[in-house]
């Protein structure tokens, strides 16, 4: 986290944390104002199964505005689901077709997606056996494989 405060120094950006009682102190505030108006982001951070370890999916809140970031996991639980519901966006761990023991598979995140109510689904970490064009042409309206240089506007 280190790393996060001094490259927010750099772009001016204030960070605090906030006391969020049940959740606990993992929510972190951000103001960014570049000589504009300021800009208030809450992020909302969670343990998500990965295997035999944790990885750390986030949740970012902007006004009425919000984008979910879940890789490296392989099961939803009951906290993530609490946080990540009704999310505007959602960038998820789709490494492949079939289940794996690490990783979220196609179907799995689809009907993750689905079930949580998110509005647009980025699918990333794609192995190999996940063509682009394929996907693009399978995948509901709702749903697309994410790509370098894609930029999300919410």
């Amino acid at each position: 986290m280190n790393h996060a405060f001094k490259l927010a120094r750099y772009y001016g950006i204030s960070i605090s944390f906030a006391d969020l009682g049940e959740w606990g102190v993992d929510e972190l505030r951000s103001e960014y104002d570049p000589a504009g108006p300021s800009i208030r982001i809450n992020v909302r951070s969670v343990e998500q199964p990965h295997g035999t370890t944790v990885s750390l999916g986030l949740r970012f809140d902007e006004g009425d505005r919000s984008i979910v970031y879940a890789i490296d996991f392989n099961a939803m639980t009951d906290d993530m689901a609490q946080l990540y519901e009704g999310a505007d966006v959602m960038i998820g761990d789709c490494l492949t077709r079939t289940p794996h023991p690490t990783h979220m598979h196609l179907d799995g995140l689809l009907a993750i997606a689905r079930d949580l109510r998110i509005g647009q689904l980025y699918l990333t970490h794609m192995g190999n056996g996940l063509d682009y064009r394929t996907l693009v042409a399978e995948l509901p309206d709702w749903a697309a494989p994410a790509h370098d240089g894609l930029e999300i506007v919410v």
